[in-house]
């Protein structure tokens, strides 16, 4: 099924062709900035500043971006979000101070919270029937997590043979290229009939609050959905300490040149296998109920991870977690695309972004500080615990969600 969308469906290939490339440079970056930071500064501090910087922007912004893509044609948001992204890694060579660094990694955040709500609100815009939905979100997933895979191994070469200079510009040209590719995709974009609105009160911030008022309202006629964002999002705070944990266990329990670099890869592999086996786990279990039983995987594999000893049982915890995030994402993506009409999955893509963002950018606040207070694996074991409980929690209310429902249509149905 997904080799015959991606050969019948041209803009689904484009889109996924230009995630490749895109995706490359992307993970590049992942393991190249931190790496920058540390090499200017040599405090860890810095590092953590950078993964919060790389978090902070959602927390404020993501609700009035995704009023924005939700207004304009999605593909040149798209490859505005591309070409401002590949600019900035054009300057990142020249600078030699970390003020620069923390704004370079702001601006770009931020291209990336337009570029992530335009591409999942986009694909049902591309997609021909309504059956290739959850096929073209594997497709994309597969695409990332084979970027994630192949990335910090790639990035991790390159910065050894050609220096991080020209990794940093190989990375622009990445951008640049994937913004190419999106100018020959067509979409069906139907502009919000605000008979209603003006060019000039578009223009107005009421307009943006009164436009997540009805995304709210939304939601709160989506249980589903709302029970993710909700429930889901507040997992993100183990994952903030996760992603603050990784480099610094990587480097204090391996003793091997590139350890990061090759759990990230791990970690892309195992969504790469997640992204596949979806579709046909979907066919049997519903969107939400994969959902949390993936978060609850994920906090398990966490935990086996932290207290691993062997750099081969860490690359297959982290894989096994990574399949699990990947059933979480696609399941979530697929919901949302379902369940949301087009001229609201922007800004509630972008609400979720909000919500999960401020607990993340608390674990990531706080795992720094605690590791060196209590030790990695003692951290790394709470992180898993908070993810394995909230994960539960949301399990239990989605089995009674679906129970609700399949009562009300027999009544309906008498």
């Amino acid at each position: 099924m997904l080799l015959k969308l991606l050969k019948l469906n041209k803009n689904i290939r484009l889109l996924v062709l230009s995630q490749f490339i895109s995706g490359l440079g992307t993970w590049l970056a992942y393991i190249a900035i931190p790496l920058f930071a540390l090499k200017l500064t040599g405090a860890g501090l810095a590092v953590s500043l950078v993964l919060i910087l790389r978090v902070l922007p959602a927390t404020f912004l993501s609700p009035f971006i995704g009023v924005i893509i939700d207004r304009i044609n999605r593909k040149y948001v798209m490859i505005f979000a591309d070409i401002l992204r590949g600019i900035i890694f054009v300057v990142y060579p020249f600078i030699n101070t970390i003020i620069w660094i923390y704004f370079l990694t702001f601006i770009e955040t931020v291209g990336g919270l337009f570029f992530g709500p335009a591409r999942t609100a986009i694909v049902p815009n591309i997609i021909e029937e309504e059956g290739e939905l959850v096929s073209a979100n594997s497709a994309l997933k597969i695409v990332s997590s084979s970027t994630m895979l192949l990335g910090p191994l790639i990035g991790t070469g390159l910065m050894t043979t050609i220096g991080i200079k020209w990794a940093f510009w190989l990375n622009a040209l990445s951008f640049f290229t994937s913004a190419f590719l999106l100018i020959f995709m067509n979409v069906k974009f139907t502009k919000k009939s605000s008979k209603e609105i003006s060019d000039k009160s578009i223009r107005k911030w009421t307009i943006f609050a009164n436009d997540i008022k009805v995304a709210l309202k939304v939601l709160k006629e989506i249980p589903k959905l709302l029970l993710i964002m909700i429930v889901g999002g507040l997992s993100t705070a183990g994952y903030g300490l996760i992603n603050v944990l990784l480099p610094i266990f990587a480097s204090r329990q391996f003793e091997l040149t590139g350890a990061y670099g090759l759990i990230m890869s791990g970690l892309g592999l195992g969504i790469l296998v997640g992204s596949a086996l979806t579709p046909g786990l979907s066919r049997r279990l519903t969107f939400i109920i994969l959902f949390f039983l993936g978060l609850i995987v994920s906090g398990f594999m966490h935990i086996t991870f932290i207290l691993s000893t062997s750099i081969v049982f860490a690359i297959l915890f982290i894989a096994i977690q990574g399949i699990s995030d990947a059933i979480q994402q696609v399941s979530y993506t697929s919901l949302l695309q379902t369940l949301v009409k087009d001229e609201l999955r922007g800004r509630i893509s972008s609400f979720y972004e909000t919500v999960s963002s401020v607990p993340l950018l608390i674990g990531l606040l706080g795992g720094g500080a605690l590791a060196d207070l209590w030790g990695t694996r003692v951290v790394g074991l709470i992180a898993g615990i908070e993810i394995i409980i909230i994960g539960f929690i949301g399990f239990f209310m989605a089995v009674k969600i679906s129970e609700s429902n399949v009562i009300l249509k027999r009544k309906e149905e008498i």
